[in-house]
């Protein structure tokens, strides 16, 4: 890896994803996962509104469709979250405990 830095690309924007629906939902019938049932119910994400929040993470057939979204894009963007959120949360911790001893 090279020319690391921290996340300044519009594009990468992790907060971005905090857009992107969680669903539920069934496979199609030609589509069913080799360890899943045709009346199996799931949560996931829905490629093309992926595509529509955050397109880099989306993955295409050859002729262009959005097929897949990559979780190798997807979990970094939520980890950078979570991480924001932490640093929040202490911060809030650290108030809370200042008001707390006055």
């Amino acid at each position: 890896k090279k020319d690391i830095e921290n996340v300044k690309n519009e594009e990468l924007d992790p907060y971005k994803i905090l857009n992107i629906p969680v669903r539920q939902y069934r496979y199609n019938e030609d589509n069913i996962p080799v360890d899943g049932k045709l009346e199996d119910l799931y949560i996931g994400l829905v490629a093309e509104e992926v595509e529509k929040e955050y397109p880099i993470a989306a993955e295409y057939t050859e002729d262009g469709q959005v097929e897949m979204w990559n979780i190798k894009m997807l979990f970094p963007a939520l980890l950078k979250i979570v991480q924001d959120q932490q640093k929040e949360i202490e911060a809030l911790k650290e108030q809370i405990n200042n008001k707390a001893v006055n």
